[in-house]
């Protein structure tokens, strides 16, 4: 088996649509090495991937510093192997990056199976996520030991986290992370909320002082600078909808500092003083309102409402 795509020296892959493969090659179905390949606007999505001996695994494969940016990533297998993966080697449903840049890119729904590490995105040594949405990634399995993470695994001093949404992903192993297992590096300015039943495991660590500042992860408190505990408030998660409602406590409480200047749907950052956690920026422009139904209709008709208000701040 080969890939769909093999990207080295000064490759470009832009405004492709890679679906439906079945591969088993070493590497992933799209792999990019050097740091001159730029992946670019591409969908990858609903392929089958089969692990056939102890190398790294995934769909999309970043190395050497490899650029991904503006692409989807979602509703791909990770297949059961019988091949235990070597040391060192590591496997994932979604992108595994071993040394590179994902930005602005949607990382959902992929299902991890057997011997995988991580259903949504692995981050090696020199590797960033900025500006992405991990959602919706799962494991099903029948080898518990390697699942380490649904959302997101960083593995180095130097992997980051940056400005991210970890939303949904859920990972059956009771030592694992639903949401982000930080094995090494750093996170800021992410929301990590609402992933598996367990909220414990929304977060998972294995420092003692974790390199963590500005995210708001729901239901746990984390030493750290603007660090929230708080349900971030999405608009519709039920419905994929991860931005930020305006009653939001993770609205304009970012740390501005070397932060990217637009978000995952291009707008600008920040909107106000300080941008907002999470991959999505809440544009400030026209006043709006949000109506919240605080109860069942009741009595004969007409319906009697409760209903509340809500406006941003400075709106007239």
């Amino acid at each position: 088996s080969v890939c769909a795509a093999k990207l080295t020296g000064a490759a470009t892959m832009r405004g492709c649509a890679v679906t439906g493969i079945s591969s088993g090659a070493n590497g992933g179905i799209v792999a990019a090495n050097g740091a001159s390949v730029l992946i670019e606007n591409c969908i990858i999505a609903g392929n089958y991937h089969r692990q056939r001996n102890s190398t790294d695994y995934a769909t999309v494969s970043l190395e050497g510093g490899a650029t991904m940016r503006g692409c989807e990533v979602s509703g791909n297998v990770l297949a059961a192997s019988s091949y235990a993966a070597a040391a060192s080697k590591y496997r994932a449903a979604g992108i595994l990056c071993l040394k590179g840049t994902v930005d602005r890119c949607v990382v959902t729904n992929n299902l991890a199976r057997d011997r995988a590490h991580v259903a949504g995105v692995y981050l090696g040594g020199s590797s960033t996520l900025v500006n992405s949405l991990v959602a919706g990634n799962r494991f099903e399995l029948t080898e518990f030991t390697t699942a380490v993470a649904a959302g997101v695994y960083l593995n180095a001093s130097t992997a980051r986290l940056e400005h991210c949404t970890v939303a949904d992903n859920d990972n059956p192993r009771p030592a694992g992370a639903h949401g982000v297992f930080l094995a090494a590096g750093s996170a800021r300015n992410s929301v990590i909320a609402g992933n598996g039943p367990d909220g414990r495991r929304q977060f998972v660590t294995t420092q003692s002082t974790p390199s963590v500042a500005a995210c708001c992860i729901e239901g746990l408190e984390v030493s750290g600078t603007g660090n929230l505990a708080a349900d971030p408030l999405f608009a519709d998660a039920a419905h994929g909808d991860y931005r930020l409602r305006l009653d939001s406590p993770a609205l304009g409480v970012a740390d501005a500092t070397d932060g990217p200047v637009t978000d995952l749907a291009g707008v600008a950052r920040p909107q106000g003083t300080a941008p907002d956690m999470g991959c999505f920026e809440h544009p400030v422009g026209l006043p709006e309102c949000e109506i919240d139904l605080l109860s069942d209709p009741e009595g004969p008709l007409p319906y009697t409402l409760s209903v509340r208000g809500l406006v941003p701040a400075g709106a007239a």
